[in-house]
């Protein structure tokens, strides 16, 4: 799973360009290294299964408006419970609104009275 984190990292920081956010749950991290494992080859066919099941459909998503600037992409997978057989597992991609981060509020900081801890 560290390695999809790591190769998924990549098409993330692509669509952050665009003012969009990916996210990958554990469901389809799971079936990405499932896909793209070989006990011959170890991970290398992850980079491949990745672009297919992946960048390949998130770039016709984007190119007919499905997907947009804005939001955050939530990749999963539906008819696979996460164990078994997953041939006929099919990657999901809905688009939502970003989540918002709490910027700390600077405006005031050092304003108040500095209180240094007492060492006793």
């Amino acid at each position: 799973i560290k390695m999809v984190d790591l190769m998924t990292g990549r098409v993330a920081k692509q669509l952050k360009t665009k003012d969009m956010d990916m996210e990958l749950t554990d469901k389809a991290k799971a079936l990405l290294a499932k896909r793209g494992f070989d006990p011959v080859l170890g991970a290398r066919p992850l980079r491949r299964t990745i672009q297919r099941e992946i960048e390949d459909v998130l770039s016709e998503k984007i190119l007919f408006e499905e997907l947009r600037p804005g939001q955050l992409v939530t990749v999963d997978v539906d008819n696979w419970d996460g164990e078994g057989p997953f041939e006929n597992a099919v990657f999901t991609f809905a688009g939502g609104p970003k989540r918002e981060i709490a910027e700390p509020d600077l405006a005031n900081a050092g304003a108040g009275p500095a209180v240094l801890p007492t060492t006793e």
